[in-house]
């Protein structure tokens, strides 16, 4: 993860994700078989569950 003008960005395999505002860290969440990667993010108006790269439901 890094800080940019525009917000926190998550880059994975050289893939950078859109910023937001936030991203929780501490709930960053692999699948057992390594293929998916979810975690909370703040894109503006509310938090989301990002699951490889698309936004969830609050």
């Amino acid at each position: 993860m890094t800080e940019e003008r525009s917000g926190q960005v998550l880059c994975l395999d050289d893939v950078k994700r859109p910023a937001v505002d936030g991203i929780g860290i501490a709930g960053l969440a692999w699948s057992r078989d390594g293929r998916h990667l979810a975690y909370p993010a703040l894109p503006g108006g509310g938090w989301r569950v990002i699951r490889d790269g698309q936004a969830g439901l609050t």
